[in-house]
């Protein structure tokens, strides 16, 4: 494909102006995968992927991934309307309620299509409370525990550990919760799902809530 045939096939799936275009070209670390993701004709975001760039994904995230961004401080790089869908597994509960929280799923909704879909993943915190009242951590075969935030000091630090994650947590969610604030943020067909393997992680099925909602 030459860089004219690129251009067009970018204006084409996105329809950004001119500066937003390259604006956004210019912000991936690599501008030969910025091209060829933005050829496709469906754009897919993961916020918060640690680093991983997943096939066929564009990442953003504060250390590493094709868009290297603190969402705290800057607005998703995309215009209006121009994704199709975005992912984030185990990224909310490091924001502020209700702010930023709010603001950045606000901008989540602002960037995808009309009918697009956000689909999020979070810490059951339910799940401790639960275990607190038994007196037990969660006992889970494939637990990937933090350890930096692994305490006994008493049974409340069964609570501690996905309250803070020593110092990194900020939010708590059940169900309900996260259901929730997604409405708050103005998406639509709020409803929990079910483990995906395609997009979800393994290590992380035992202890999620996972939620699909759209634009």
């Amino acid at each position: 494909m030459t860089l004219k045939e690129t251009t067009e096939a970018i204006k084409y799936c996105l329809r950004p102006t001119k500066k937003l275009l390259w604006r956004l070209v210019e912000s991936f670390r690599n501008k030969r995968l910025a091209k060829r993701y933005l050829a496709f004709g469906i754009v897919q975001v993961e916020l918060g992927a640690g680093g991983i760039c997943r096939p066929g994904w564009i990442s953003l995230d504060i250390s590493g991934g094709d868009i290297n961004i603190d969402l705290t401080l800057s607005k998703i790089p995309f215009p209006d309307n121009s994704i199709d869908s975005i992912y984030s597994s185990h990224v909310f509960e490091h924001f502020s309620y209700p702010e930023p929280m709010l603001s950045i799923l606000q901008d989540c909704r602002r960037c995808l299509k009309p009918g697009g879909e956000f689909n999020i993943c979070v810490p059951d915190a339910a799940l401790y409370i639960a275990a607190y009242m038994s007196g037990e951590y969660p006992q889970n075969a494939g637990a990937d525990y933090y350890w930096p935030a692994f305490h006994r000091n008493s049974r409340m630090d069964i609570i501690n550990y996905t309250a803070y994650m020593d110092g990194h947590h900020k939010h708590m969610f059940d169900a309900d919760g996260l259901l929730a604030i997604l409405r708050k943020a103005g998406f639509q067909n709020a409803s929990l799902r079910k483990f995906d393997s395609s997009i979800d992680l393994v290590a992380r099925a035992w202890e999620s809530i996972y939620a699909l909602a759209t634009k």
